[in-house]
């Protein structure tokens, strides 16, 4: 089953790689913060390292959930919070401020049919942010742990970025009791893509 689901991952990155560099259109960061329809419709994603998932609407909605490391779930850990919409657009102008769109893309490739993909994950330390409007979507990812034997580390803009989506995340939530719920289909999961997609 193991063998199973390593090759599984592995086509599955190597053609949603493809479609992603196909498909993703450039996201205009400037348009939510002058648009109320257009902030409405977009959510952003967040991963840290520690299987954690981030959702922010651009409706003030904040959501955290806890995914497995690898394969999936149909009920997840779910916390629900509310800010403001200015908030939601005080984050999408600090994305414009550390030139988001600007920062490296990065490809982690995991093939193999051993039973290493556990073990490949937590020495990455992967962390992914996700944007969608409603028609396009882009992300960026950066890994904290070894890659091919090597350090890998986060760029500062990225790691700011990071720091103000988990204030706001605590902000939203804080002590608010959580429950369980159906995990959140975005278009981007950590074990359907390795690779950060490019706005075109």
């Amino acid at each position: 089953m193991n063998d199973l689901r390593n090759i599984t991952l592995s086509i599955l990155f190597v053609s949603t790689a493809l479609i992603a560099s196909e498909l993703v259109k450039r996201l205009d960061l400037q348009k939510p913060l002058h648009n109320s329809a257009a902030l409405d419709e977009l959510v952003i994603e967040y991963r840290p390292t520690d299987n954690s998932f981030l959702y922010v609407y651009g409706t003030g909605r904040v959501v955290t959930q806890t995914h497995p490391q690898i394969g999936s779930s149909v009920f997840v850990p779910t916390c629900v919070g509310k800010i403001g919409q200015a908030e939601v657009k005080g984050l999408v102008q600090e994305m414009i401020n550390h030139r988001f769109f600007e920062l490296p893309l990065n490809e982690y490739y995991f093939r193999t049919a051993s039973d290493d993909g556990d073990d490949f994950w937590r020495a990455l330390k992967l962390h992914s942010i996700n944007i969608e409007d409603g028609r396009s979507r882009a992300s960026r990812q950066f890994a904290d742990g070894i890659y091919q034997g090597k350090k890998q580390t986060i760029p500062a803009d990225f790691a700011a970025i990071e720091k103000t989506l988990l204030r706001m995340g605590k902000s939203a939530i804080g002590d608010k009791p959580c429950h369980i719920a159906p995990g959140i289909n975005f278009p981007f999961r950590r074990n359907q893509t390795m690779s950060s997609s490019s706005p075109t």
